[in-house]
């Protein structure tokens, strides 16, 4: 076994910051690979928080593919056998305890009584909401003499967030939140109704390069084609299609009167947020009211039967997912409500070919799935508001071991609220270029 170069920089990285830092490498990497081979310097008890799904699998074959005869255990599932696991790796004077976010946060007490040598936080830009789970992360990177985190992105939609890396990785330097932010942002004070809400604006101009320079001091980064110069070009293609006459009165309805009729009932919006949600769900297919397939699942099926390729396609929604899928044969759904099982069985039935397309929600296959590097036909019938989450999804394909060009096509609403989300997508990106220093994507309907 051997890392390439950049791998190999990344683990001397690790060890210089005395194994307290942040890889942020794309998608397809390695970054498990990174942090498996570190740990032989570190021949203690370890703790791996993942998402749940087929990663925590992932980390167990990676960490025994460079360590056989490491005792490596997974403590998922039941109480009884997470406590029967626990207790098994706690016995030992090294070993590896592999648990997703829920477990973590379920069994935190637990946790905290084993004297953890070192804590590792794969997709660590989950925990930067500040709430219980980065709370009891916070507690077990504190107690541990090592803290790597890892993430596709260190900044999935603003500025701010780092400083949850920041406390992970140096809580002394890092204690306050606010006295952090009021002192590199610029705060806002909107009212709402009687309220008045204390909100944080962007980074103060001439506080961007500090941000960076603290981010770069800690995270170990580098572009996708540095890395993997080898990997082919992605070309993107924007369609923009016209909603039907009924699709446009019920989008203009709720857009003007935050109502609209569906069949014999009214569907209410009952304030913005209630109603930009409800323009999504129309913009991406009105399915989610009941209705039958709308415009985009039916471009989305056409585009497919033009390229009689494999293709995989995202959507934000498990409704819009479900109604393109019955379009089309030899297709698959994938989002989180199907079990784990059986998404991974239809991930190995479209690495086998058995399945010509496979219909998923952003969210769901965004993380941690790996294998569809055969396919380079991607269709994105919607995206998130989150730049990180849109690109994560396309690198499920556009990853080492992809030999062809990847096609991207993204189907657009036109005169919708996708054409909000673009905009606000571009941003984000910007904030996130002048911190990380590399542009994401931006895709404009036209």
């Amino acid at each position: 076994m051997q890392l390439r170069e950049y791998q190999e920089d990344a683990v001397q990285f690790v060890a210089k910051r005395d194994g307290r830092a942040l890889i942020a490498l794309p998608p397809g990497a390695g970054k498990t690979a990174i942090v498996s081979s570190w740990l032989p310097d570190h021949n203690k008890l370890t703790l791996i928080i993942c998402p749940n799904g087929p990663v925590v699998q992932h980390w167990r074959n990676e960490i025994e593919r460079w360590h056989p005869g490491l005792p490596v255990a997974v403590g998922t599932g039941t109480a009884k056998r997470r406590a029967t696991m626990r207790e098994a790796v706690a016995r030992c004077d090294s070993g590896v305890l592999v648990l997703n976010y829920e477990a973590m946060r379920i069994d935190i007490e637990e946790l905290l009584e084993i004297p953890w040598h070192t804590v590792v936080f794969d997709e660590s830009h989950r925990l930067k909401g500040r709430r219980i789970t980065f709370k009891c992360a916070a507690k077990l990177a504190k107690a541990a003499e090592n803290c790597v985190l890892v993430t596709g992105t260190p900044i999935l939609n603003r500025a701010d967030e780092l400083w949850v890396s920041f406390h992970l990785l140096n809580p002394k330097d890092f204690k306050s939140y606010w006295r952090w932010v009021e002192y590199h942002f610029t705060i806002e004070y909107p009212r709402y109704g009687r309220r008045v809400i204390r909100k944080v604006g962007p980074p103060k101009p001439d506080h961007v390069k500090m941000l960076r320079d603290d981010l770069h001091g800690r995270m170990f980064y580098r572009p996708m084609k540095e890395i993997l110069p080898e990997l082919p070009e992605m070309s993107e293609t924007t369609y923009v299609v016209d909603l039907s006459p009924a699709e446009r009165k019920a989008y203009d309805s709720m857009l003007q009167d935050f109502w609209m009729e569906v069949g014999d009932e009214v569907v209410q919006a009952v304030n913005t947020v209630a109603q930009q949600t409800r323009l999504r769900q129309l913009a991406s297919d009105w399915s989610v009211f009941g209705n039958p397939p709308g415009t985009k699942a039916q471009t989305a099926k056409l585009l497919v039967e033009t390229l009689d390729q494999q293709v995989v396609v995202f959507c934000a929604f498990r409704d819009t997912a479900e109604a393109v899928a019955s379009l089309l044969p030899d297709s698959a759904t994938y989002h989180g409500g199907i079990p784990a099982e059986q998404r991974a069985r239809r991930i190995e039935a479209f690495r086998a070919g058995e399945i010509t397309t496979l219909v998923a929600t952003i969210a769901t296959m965004g993380e941690g799935v790996d294998g569809l590097q055969g396919c380079h036909n991607v269709i994105m019938l919607d995206r998130l508001w989150t730049p990180a989450r849109n690109e994560q999804a396309i690198g499920r394909c556009l990853r080492l071991g992809q030999k062809d060009n990847v096609n991207v096509m993204h189907i657009v609403a036109r005169e919708s609220i996708d054409y909000t989300v673009a905009y606000a997508l571009e941003a984000k990106e910007s904030v996130i270029d002048a911190v990380v220093k590399e542009r994401t994507r931006a895709v404009h309907p036209s």
